[in-house]
């Protein structure tokens, strides 16, 4: 009989090592992994806190919850300064928008909503 390349140690490894990656994706799921979109503010409704933002490269509405831990920011249209805090007042139908969220209990949840005004020379959201 031919000798495998593996020996019953190393594919024990591996597969313990295959088990261990499959099962922390499965308890963790993609629900814990955060990303960016990008549109327009079609509704805001502050008592609920939710907002819908419009997506600009699907089109699609998407609400949003928001929390005491999200961060609301307005990007300056001066390149000299970093923009400033704001509060849920400042969320306007019609204002362009990027969010950075993530999946929650009961839909998605923003973590980090920046308002980007006409003619900021950055429009580049880092972390």
């Amino acid at each position: 009989m031919k000798k495998g390349a593996f020996g019953t140690q190393q594919k024990f490894r591996l597969f313990v090592a295959v088990h261990g990656l499959t099962t922390t994706t499965a308890m963790a799921g993609s629900h814990h992994w955060q990303s960016w979109m990008q549109g327009a503010i079609d509704d805001v409704d502050a008592t609920r806190q939710v907002v819908v933002v419009q997506d600009s490269q699907s089109g699609l509405a998407m609400p949003f919850h928001w929390n005491r831990r999200t961060r609301l920011w307005d990007e300056s249209t001066n390149p000299k300064d970093h923009g400033r805090s704001v509060k849920a007042e400042a969320l306007t139908a019609g204002e362009t928008v990027s969010v950075l969220s993530q999946r929650a209990n009961r839909g998605l949840l923003a973590v980090r909503i920046v308002i980007r005004r006409a003619g900021a020379e950055n429009n580049n959201v880092t972390e």
